[in-house]
């Protein structure tokens, strides 16, 4: 039987099973013997990662040369060459499920690619996890900057960040502090002015008698009051009943019609002939006068600007208070609408998973948000925490009660014994990187690994060296 005859019996689908149930006995007689099996692993990792060094080193740049820009065409991630298959060349997708859970997303060489999650829940002829989710649509009226982000929110999340003493990135100090504010008296005391350009410096700070502030940069009034109306219109504003009043700051109300000095032509019908020069006594200044600032009543907003304390006299709130904290935080982010994710997939989705898909989405709008990435991640952290602590209780208090004293007693008691015995209270930290618990489980796993595998021959610490990494830096040019 020649070459073309055994093409011709492949195209019979029958012939195919078959043929695909013998090749599989065979393997499996095969791998009895434990020198094949070895075989067969090394050449299963020499195909994925290099037989050699250099081949190692060679697949790893190829592979992440290009970076995470891939795009799922279902649940919409940024993806790495790796992580995702061609749509069209899946034939054992049907296409009613294609058709009902792809969106004809095309990203890279115009293709619609699909990630390899995505694709075993198409497979299986259900819903991708992420199918369904998105973002609020942008509008041009929340294009602010980060003070005038917090002029408008209901929330201000106060927390300490500072940049690192090398590598220019930044850093999260101390807790974050979720305090609510009262849009109306900002709108109040700016000033209505007609053109966008205009520019005012603005104070923000935590209480009116500090002397640091926690934002100091100038915001764009007319850009502020905008975005204010707009929100008051979303649902989240609604919710809370937070409205403007219509009347609102006309006693600050700058028009560029008004001047404050006489009219020229009544003056001039005043003016006598006898007056009147040629040459002037006094040399006109009319390079010091001539600037491009408006001519508008903007002096008592000058120099030293507005200082605001909006959060001053109310009392901070926590994280989880509501479902819609964050999204109170971050009207530039959320357009003051909250996410649907109940509502987008009948899979219940923890704040780990919400998280991973805001930040890699191909919407750029939260990576970019550097306070609401720390925001995430001490929100995080905190539910971590308090899982495990919520874990941690319940194996103390399995049939007994216990008050506050039992805890308080430093005396050798029944009721005390158990709990300083188990220790649970040091252990909810053990999922917080560089904490305690964290950095003794991670130095246990060390020694096991020391007692099972032997002295290591050479103990390498690497570092991600981001500075100095040309195609990390060109991949995050692109993102």
């Amino acid at each position: 039987m020649n070459k073309n005859q055994k093409r011709e019996r492949r195209l019979d689908e029958e012939y195919r099973a078959n043929e695909r149930e013998r090749e599989k006995e065979k393997r499996k007689v095969r791998r009895l013997d434990p020198e094949y099996k070895l075989k067969e692993k090394e050449l299963r990792i020499g195909r994925k990662y290099g037989r050699t060094l250099d081949e190692c080193k060679k697949k790893f740049k190829e592979g992440n040369k290009a970076g995470p820009i891939y795009v799922c065409t279902s649940c919409h991630l940024l993806k790495f060459r790796k992580s995702v298959v061609e749509l069209e060349k899946q034939r054992v997708l049907s296409s009613f499920i294609v058709n009902k859970y792809t969106t004809q997303k095309y990203s890279v060489d115009g293709k619609e690619w699909v990630c390899r999650m995505c694709f075993l829940y198409l497979r299986r002829e259900k819903a991708p996890k992420y199918f369904g989710l998105k973002f609020p649509d942008k509008v041009d009226v929340l294009n602010l900057n980060r003070l005038e982000e917090r002029c408008v929110a209901t929330r201000i999340p106060f927390m300490f960040i500072y940049d690192a003493t090398k590598g220019g990135q930044c850093k999260l100090r101390g807790s974050v502090a979720n305090v609510p504010m009262d849009i109306q008296p900002i709108i109040k005391q700016l000033p209505h002015v007609p053109d966008e350009s205009i520019s005012i410096p603005l104070k923000f700070k935590r209480k009116q008698h500090y002397k640091t502030n926690e934002y100091f940069e100038s915001i764009h009034p007319k850009k502020v009051i905008d975005a204010a109306k707009y929100l008051v219109k979303q649902p989240l504003y609604v919710k809370d009943g937070i409205e403007l009043d219509n009347n609102i700051n006309e006693q600050n109300f700058v028009d560029s019609d008004t001047d404050d000095e006489p009219d020229s032509s009544s003056s001039s019908d005043n003016e006598s002939e006898s007056d009147f020069s040629e040459v002037e006594c006094e040399l006109s200044k009319s390079g010091q006068q001539d600037t491009m600032v408006d001519d508008f009543n903007m002096d008592r907003f000058r120099p030293s600007g507005l200082t605001i304390a909006p959060g001053e006299n109310e009392k901070p709130l926590s994280l989880f208070q509501t479902e819609n904290e964050e999204y109170k935080a971050f009207p530039k982010i959320y357009c003051g609408q909250a996410m649907n994710y109940k509502e987008a997939n009948v899979e219940q989705m923890s704040y780990g998973e919400q998280v991973k898909w805001e930040l890699l989405n191909e919407d750029r709008r939260c990576a970019e948000h550097i306070p609401n990435i720390f925001y995430k991640t001490k929100k995080l952290q905190v539910k971590q925490v308090n899982s495990a602590g919520n874990i941690a209780v319940k194996k103390i208090f399995q049939d007994q009660k216990y008050t506050v004293s039992d805890f308080m007693k430093d005396d050798n008691t029944s009721p005390s014994i158990p709990i300083k015995n188990m220790d649970f209270g040091h252990k909810v930290f053990k999922d917080i990187r560089n904490s305690p618990p964290y950095l003794e489980r991670v130095g246990k796993d060390i020694r096991a690994m020391i007692r099972q595998l032997g002295i290591p021959t050479w103990f390498v610490s690497l570092s991600a060296n981001d500075l100095n990494w040309p195609e990390l830096l060109i991949i995050l040019g692109h993102l």
